[in-house]
């Protein structure tokens, strides 16, 4: 692969993997047999579990043939809802953490943040005081010690900061208002976490209906900004998306987000089509650059594992 092109796709709709390239040239590699892959990833390790043991998990980098088996999550002695389990990160590469979030039967008011380095032997786990719940909030892990949930309820959204360590709440952060029927990404990019609040009409992306804000931690608050500077944000289906630096990657344009989107068929099939766009923040253009012909998710692959 051209190292100035790691930004790629996967899908799960088959035992493989789909990879395109900014040239969208199309890479075929198998997975794991009979293992449910769960739709994240942003360091090159997409997470697995063995569907005749859903205690039994492992990460694996589909470039490199890594297998890192994790600790069997029978040793977190609660019990967890498996459906509702949410991987904040599942990488061992920066931090050695892999962290999930977990909403616990019979514990409305409670969910489990468990985290792990790899070659424990057991889950670290923190009861979360606050009724996350993974249809309704975005949970993002932040600087590697903050869990940033980001809840939509009826009043609005709330942003609150939580320690990962212990679980404990830090913060109630005030979140600006957005129009209703708004798409929601929070995105680490140089150092900062940045909220993507977007709004189509039909098929465009127009000015007036993005805004991009700034978690400030001192002040409390988010506040918005204009451009990202050399930065390229990918927003997929997943609520978290990442971002490239292009002073990295000559000949790539920044202060640009490229997502992939779905829309029904301008007919009466009642079908959906999945397309990719690039919206300039520079210019406020909107382009339509690739239509996939299925659902898929962004990878960054990694090749240092």
């Amino acid at each position: 692969m051209d190292p100035s092109c790691p930004l790629q796709y996967k899908r799960y709709e088959a035992p493989f993997l789909l990879v395109t390239q900014f040239s969208y040239k199309l890479l075929s590699l198998s997975l794991p047999e009979s293992s449910f892959c769960y739709p994240h990833d942003r360091d090159g390790f997409l997470l697995f579990y063995e569907p005749t043991d859903e205690s039994t998990l492992f990460i694996f980098n589909p470039l490199t043939r890594t297998k890192i088996c994790l600790p069997s999550l029978s040793s977190l002695g609660v019990d967890y809802i498996l459906g509702t389990m949410h991987p904040i990160r599942v990488c061992p590469n920066r931090t050695g953490q892999c962290v999930f979030l977990f909403e616990v039967r019979n514990e409305p008011l409670n969910s489990a943040l468990v985290s792990c380095r790899v070659g424990d032997e057991r889950w670290t786990l923190a009861r979360v005081p606050y009724g996350l719940n993974y249809l309704t909030s975005i949970d993002v892990l932040y600087k590697d010690k903050y869990l940033v949930s980001f809840h939509k309820n009826f009043g609005g959204i709330t942003t609150r900061v939580f320690d990962v360590a212990t679980g404990s709440e830090l913060y109630t952060i005030k979140t600006p208002r957005t129009k209703t029927n708004t798409d929601n990404s929070l995105v680490e990019c140089s150092g900062e976490l940045l909220w993507v609040a977007e709004r189509w009409t039909g098929r465009m992306l127009t000015q007036e209906n993005i805004h991009i804000y700034q978690l400030d931690l001192e002040k409390l608050q988010w506040t918005e900004k204009s451009n990202i500077d050399n930065n390229i944000l990918f927003i997929d289906r997943s609520p978290d998306g990442f971002s490239v630096d292009t002073s990295n990657f000559p000949g790539h344009k920044g202060n640009c987000i490229f997502m992939i989107k779905d829309f029904l068929m301008q007919d009466s099939s009642g079908k959906r089509f999945y397309a990719v766009y690039r919206y300039d923040l520079e210019n406020g253009r909107t382009e339509e650059v690739w239509r996939p012909g299925c659902w898929c998710y962004w990878y960054m692959p990694s090749l240092i594992h």
